[in-house]
């Protein structure tokens, strides 16, 4: 048997499963109240993106907060509008209220086989450990970090 360290032993009872696309783009699940939407995981984003048109279609969970530049993935800079966040539910744990970047992913869902509502950026990573084990396609939190700025 193989022994976790600390923080990791209790994930073991937490598992979700982890959603895979054809690309081997991991993604959970996250919920907006009774919405539940499919938010691809990725490190490599300083600030989660959600998609715009679910944004207006979830206007009570988001508060217009300012604009601010960015770089989409193709390199250009482009002026993205921030909004506030409510609270939402990932892996059984409530994520505090937090900006992200209002996008149009419709160009980018429109070549995928399982569209998306959210990426998962480090505005929303930082505030809790997470546990991937990939090849079984699962994830937990162990805990949410009390604290962390955006």
């Amino acid at each position: 048997m193989l022994s976790m360290p600390g923080d990791l032993a209790g994930a073991a009872a937490g598992f979700h499963e982890q959603l895979v696309d054809d690309g081997c783009h991991p993604s959970i699940e996250v919920g907006f109240g009774a919405a539940r939407v499919r938010a691809v995981w990725n490190t490599g984003a300083g600030i989660t993106v959600v998609d715009r048109h679910f944004i207006r279609e979830q206007p009570t969970f988001f508060a217009e907060a300012g604009r601010a530049q960015g770089t989409d993935a193709t390199g250009e800079r482009v002026e993205t509008p921030i909004f506030t966040k409510g609270t939402v539910v990932i892996g059984n744990h409530a994520f505090p209220p937090h900006r992200v970047a209002g996008v149009d992913l419709s160009p980018v869902n429109a070549a995928l086989g399982m569209p998306m509502n959210m990426i998962v950026g480090f505005s929303t990573i930082n505030k809790a450990n997470w546990v991937f084990d990939f090849p079984r396609r699962r994830w937990a939190i162990t805990k949410l970090n009390a604290g962390c700025s955006e």
